[in-house]
């Protein structure tokens, strides 16, 4: 594209008045110029300031400006930074305008050098006519004298033969014409019928015949017409492509009166001026008129690359992330748009990570220090990428990683650098990603399937709290549909299709069921059964959400009172959120389920709250669940460790357990920095007496390791899935896991 630069109202509003202001003085304002050339000149160019003004666009940098406005103010959003500059058409649109300009002064210079010869000849010629016209004035008072006296007319006394005679002298074309009060008397030499006819007729025309005043001459018997301060009063005619020029005198004959002689020569000043432009200035016009183009081509060519550098750190400014350094948005659809690289016959993967730990950091330390994490993780990912891998962060801050797919163990060092520890001086941070991976063109085949699909599994993975999701086409087609949920979540709790799942809590010694988690399904009449990434988000940004925090507490209620009566004493839990705990339906409820199960004497309900929402406002949360804690529920920090400042206000709440993020046990034997970090988490707990438990055990490895740990009570798809309750009772009864029955097992 040309290069945009939008000029100010100020700039413009100078060019509309200068523009205004030479048209006024051209030939069609007030015609103050002298010289014609200058005076259309003035118009042309005072024109072209205007259409300048107008339009904001402008391709002379020194003269007009350079600006090339492809928008006005108003356009579309499209960023015009992120398209790419064109500057091979700047440079010969730069040129073309110089070299229009450069042509221009060059042709001023020849006809002003033209009109200087034109000038220079006339005057010289007029003298010579005026010298000449003397000189037949005194042949034909020497005619006039040697009459005898009469008071006859003129015309009368001589003869157009006898003043024919007083050119013997010349042998070139003249006209000559002599009157007084009673006409004229014409007589021409060495020209056709024709023209003399007219060159006489235009001459008569032009000079008004003598009146009987007596001349005032000064001391002379005759004198040119009309004096004035520089030439003596002369005009041209042209006839068959010859030019004329004319010059009257007036002369003084005794017995006569005033006499009026009217001489016309051949006039040669155009071609004389013409000849001297040709032989003296056409050199020079030619050397500066190729002055000018090299200058003008050279200022253009400046100019191209001053614009150039600039705009190329303003289009890398544009399309990079400044976090990260890495590519961003702009960057990747344009990478995405060169078919030579990403071709629907090359198979290509995508992983991509949201980093769920950097609002934490944000807010536990400063934003310098989260600055320098991010640069020195986009500078270890850059410099493990290779050629033919593509890197990018978009602008909801998911790092993405393209490469062919049989490149493993590209994929694997990205994982392993997002996942290890970063140190940036004194502090020590874990970036808590959350994995999506898709491919290309299977998954999608163009950007902005892309960033949409990326968005979407992003969000599904985030609300189903799991580490790694991969692409799939009917969670995508649920995620299209989650406005249509969003009408459907006041039928479905009236119809009850949300049913709550419960996911056991296990003694990893005993393998003993001592709790379990009530984990919300919607058994959906036409989607089936969906998990809470496809609706708790529609969920929490209802006006339902009350209803349904109220719901899913008397549905956990039925079910700890549907097991008691079948003998099983397991503590079950539940999620609210922050904005759950201090609504007051929410709170009521909470009261009166608290007294219908008598949980002041027996707390076998507990509240599952995610960590990171108790930093909203510490004061609140604090308040909030003490009156929890006094009506005999139980809390527990849910996904521990991943909200900010943890060990440092953790203990400030009437918390009762802490819950081991998943992220923590998947990362267990892949970096270093995850044991001990789980072994701080097991001290806090111990030093403040809280119980323990750890999220998404999946192998035998993992629980033995949390064992040594000193983790007692596990969670996850070692022991099972989350199950509906009539499973759950068969999992409390099976010789694997089981429930004791008739106490009060150790709860969780």
């Amino acid at each position: 594209m040309p290069f945009c630069s939008n000029m100010n109202n100020i700039d413009r509003s100078v060019r509309g008045v200068a523009g205004f202001l030479l048209v006024v003085i051209s030939p069609i304002g007030l015609d103050l110029l002298d010289r014609d050339v200058m005076a259309w000149f003035c118009l042309a160019f005072g024109a072209a300031n205007i259409v300048a003004a107008l339009t904001g666009w402008c391709f002379m940098y020194s003269i007009i400006g350079l600006s090339s406005a492809a928008k006005s103010e108003s356009a579309e959003d499209t960023d015009p930074l992120l398209e790419k500059i064109d500057f091979r058409t700047l440079r010969n649109r730069s040129a073309l305008g110089f070299g229009s300009v450069a042509i221009l002064l060059a042709t001023l210079y020849a006809f002003e050098a033209f009109q200087a010869a034109h000038d220079g000849a006339l005057h010289f010629e007029v003298k010579a006519l005026h010298d000449v016209t003397q000189l037949i004035v005194e042949e034909v008072e020497h005619e006039l004298e040697a009459l005898p006296p009469s008071y006859q007319p003129l015309s009368e006394r001589i003869s157009a033969e006898q003043l024919l005679e007083t050119l013997y002298h010349f042998n070139e074309p003249l006209v000559l014409l002599v009157g007084d009060t009673s006409g004229w008397i014409s007589s021409t030499k060495n020209l056709p019928a024709d023209p003399s006819t007219q060159l006489i007729s235009f001459a008569e025309s032009q000079v008004e015949l003598p009146k009987r005043v007596q001349p005032a001459f000064e001391g002379d018997s005759h004198s040119a017409m009309f004096h004035s301060e520089t030439l003596p009063f002369h005009f041209e005619s042209e006839v068959n492509d010859q030019s004329f020029i004319f010059m009257p005198h007036d002369l003084l004959v005794p017995g006569t009166g005033i006499v009026r002689v009217v001489l016309g020569r051949v006039s040669t000043s155009r071609e004389d001026a013409l000849g001297e432009v040709s032989e003296h200035l056409g050199l020079s016009s030619f050397i500066v008129f190729w002055l000018a183009i090299w200058g003008a081509v050279g200022v253009a060519y400046f100019i191209w690359r001053y614009i150039e550098s600039a705009n190329l750190r303003v289009y890398k400014l544009a399309t990079t992330d400044q976090a990260t350094a890495l590519p961003n948005d702009y960057a990747l659809r344009e990478l995405m748009a060169d078919r030579s690289l990403f071709s629907v016959n090359r198979d290509l993967r995508v992983v991509g990570v949201h980093l769920r730990n950097l609002s934490n950091i944000s807010s536990g330390t400063t934003l310098k220090v989260l600055n320098q994490l991010l640069a020195e993780l986009g500078r270890k990912l850059m410099s493990a990428t290779k050629e033919g891998q593509y890197l990018a962060r978009l602008n909801d801050g998911t790092i993405l990683l393209v490469a062919p797919e049989d490149e493993f163990e590209a994929f694997e060092e990205f994982r392993q650098i997002v996942n290890e520890v970063h140190w940036v001086g004194d502090y020590q941070f874990t970036l808590e990603p959350t994995e999506i991976q898709l491919s290309y063109p299977s998954d999608v085949d163009s950007f902005e399937a892309l960033r949409s699909a990326v968005s979407k599994l992003v969000a599904a993975a985030t609300q189903m709290r799991i580490p790694v999701l991969r692409y799939d086409q009917g969670l995508m087609e649920i995620s299209d549909r989650r406005e249509d949920y969003a009408s459907e979540i006041r039928r479905a709790l009236r119809e009850h299709e949300f049913q709550l799942f419960l996911q056991p809590k296990v003694d990893t010694k005993d393998r003993i069921i001592v709790g379990a988690e009530a984990l919300m399904r919607w058994n959906h009449p036409d989607d089936g059964l969906l998990s809470p990434g496809a609706f708790m988000a529609v969920v929490e940004h209802s006006n339902l959400r009350s209803q349904f925090a109220t719901y899913v507490i008397e549905e956990t209620a039925k079910m700890a009172t549907a097991l008691r009566d079948e003998g099983y004493f397991v503590p079950l839990s539940f999620n609210l959120s922050a904005d759950d705990i201090f609504d007051a339906n929410v709170q009521a409820t909470l009261a009166a389920v608290s007294k219908r199960l008598d949980l002041q004497q027996v707390p076998h309900l507990e509240i599952e709250l995610i960590e990171a929402q108790t930093s909203i406002n510490i004061a609140r949360i604090k308040e909030a669940l003490r009156l929890i804690k006094w009506l005999g529920y139980t809390v527990a920090l849910d996904d521990f460790g991943t909200g900010m400042s943890s060990l440092s206000y953790s203990n400030e709440l009437p918390v009762n357990t802490i819950k081991i993020d998943k992220s923590f046990i998947d990362r267990l034997f892949l970096t270093e920095g995850t044991e001990p970090s789980i072994r701080a988490i097991m001290l806090l707990a111990e030093g403040y007496g809280y119980k323990v438990v750890a999220e998404g055990v999946e192998t035998e490895e993992q629980a033995d390791s949390l064992r040594g740990l000193g983790c007692a009570v596990a969670q996850g798809y070692l022991y099972s899935r989350p199950v509906p309750f009539d499973e759950f009772k068969s999992l409390c009864a099976s010789s694997d896991l089981n429930c004791i029955r008739g106490k009060k097992p150790k709860t969780a």
